[in-house]
């Protein structure tokens, strides 16, 4: 007789031991915490950390002079760091939550980084894992690079920038020159484009148009920086299109070297003191959005002392409009917050000098794809473009 041999259950157990333990190291811990805090610097440290994982890192104190820099040093995932004001008469330590929208939001991966300028105060940090994300992320207050004394003594006004002269020969074989443009009229619109751009093509109709009812205060000058849009090419195509106003190559000019820092079509505007008042990237799509600027640029309406920043925050996938959109344009002292509105654009006016825009907050359904901040790098109206992507359903 065969007796069947019988497994002792000491030996189960330990089996189903060694592989529980096997399994759970396989996986690894999950952590998502800070270290190191004090009122300058803190490091959120990630190790496998869940997504949706969230905390309040801690708060920082910044004075005068300084301000915030996050740097990324994350080997996976995307982690959003948000950094918001303390309520007014609590003391920074004790702040359990912050009030109000976030005066920076940073959604960092990899090695990036970003930084901002804030007024003195108390702020508290708050951490979110947007993936699965490993690494670490340090935030520090630092002192801001401070102005040279002639920066200082500058007026916002006075610090617009005003375009050198130029004269160019047209296609037409008449001469352009920036000066005597403005001698006879307000406002100079010159647009950088080049054949075989299909938003160029697209634009000038609407401009030949807005142009036409407003040549005795508006110059228009189309400028092709492209070798191979020859006289005869450039000339084929005005004619196609119906064009009237001057075109002519830019070679010569520095303005696509200067001004062209996204893409083509690129439109300036020159306000009748000459200076730089806006340049945008972008084909407008209608004879009205033209009109809008030489009505916005022109007559008594228009002050030389302000100028019009836009963020235009847009779906990279679909290219549609993202409605809602918090953008705080920040100074050294100040920030002014300002919703996108159905267009997608963000548009804030005001002295012209050097804004921090920042993404503050994001309306549900959406998530950045894009930087989280950009700044105005000059002192003249300018446009950024800023990419969402629609959140996982």
């Amino acid at each position: 007789m065969t007796v069947k041999r019988k497994t002792p259950w000491n030996a189960l157990v330990t089996a189903l031991v060694i592989v529980l333990a096997l399994a759970l190291a396989a996986c690894g811990k999950s952590v998502f915490t800070s270290t190191g805090n004090s009122e300058k610097r803190m490091t959120i440290t990630a190790e496998n950390a869940k997504k949706d994982a969230s905390f309040a890192a801690g708060t920082l104190i910044v004075d005068d002079g300084e301000q915030i820099e996050i740097t990324s040093g994350l080997s996976k995932g995307e982690v959003r760091v948000e950094i918001t004001a303390a309520p007014e008469g609590q003391s920074a330590d004790k702040v359990p939550d912050g009030s109000g929208a976030p005066i920076i939001t940073a959604v960092l991966h990899g090695t990036d980084g970003a930084s901002g300028t804030v007024p003195a105060g108390g702020y508290l940090v708050k951490a979110a894992c947007l993936t699965p994300a490993t690494g670490t992320i340090t935030i520090e207050v630092t002192k801001a690079e401070a102005a040279s004394p002639g920066e200082q003594e500058q007026s916002p006004a006075s610090e617009a920038e005003i375009l050198a002269d130029f004269t160019v020969e047209c296609i037409d074989g008449s001469a352009f020159t920036l000066s005597e443009a403005l001698k006879d009229h307000e406002l100079v619109l010159i647009n950088l484009f080049f054949t075989n751009c299909p938003p160029c093509r697209m634009e000038f109709p609407f401009l030949q148009e807005a142009w036409e009812g407003n040549r005795d205060r508006v110059a228009v000058i189309a400028l092709s920086p492209d070798p191979t849009d020859t006289d005869e090419v450039l000339t084929a195509y005005a004619r196609e299109l119906g064009l009237g106003f001057p075109i002519a190559h830019e070679e010569g000019t520095g303005l696509e070297e200067r001004y062209v820092t996204v893409g083509f079509p690129t439109s300036m505007l020159i306000d009748r003191s000459g200076k730089v008042a806006m340049v945008e990237c972008g084909a407008k799509d209608s004879t009205q959005a033209f009109l809008d600027w030489f009505d916005g640029y022109t007559g008594e309406n228009y002050d030389p002392g302000v100028c019009t920043y836009t963020t235009y925050c847009y779906g990279v996938e679909n290219y549609e409009d993202v409605e809602g959109v918090v953008v705080n344009f920040c100074t050294d002292t100040t920030c002014t917050p300002v919703t996108s509105a159905e267009s997608g654009a963000a548009v804030f006016t005001g002295p012209p000098t050097r804004y921090h825009a920042q993404i503050v907050r994001i309306p549900e359904g959406w998530e950045l794809a894009s930087g989280q901040s950009e700044w105005t790098t000059e002192p003249y109206g300018e446009t950024y473009w800023i990419g969402f992507k629609e959140t996982d359903k």
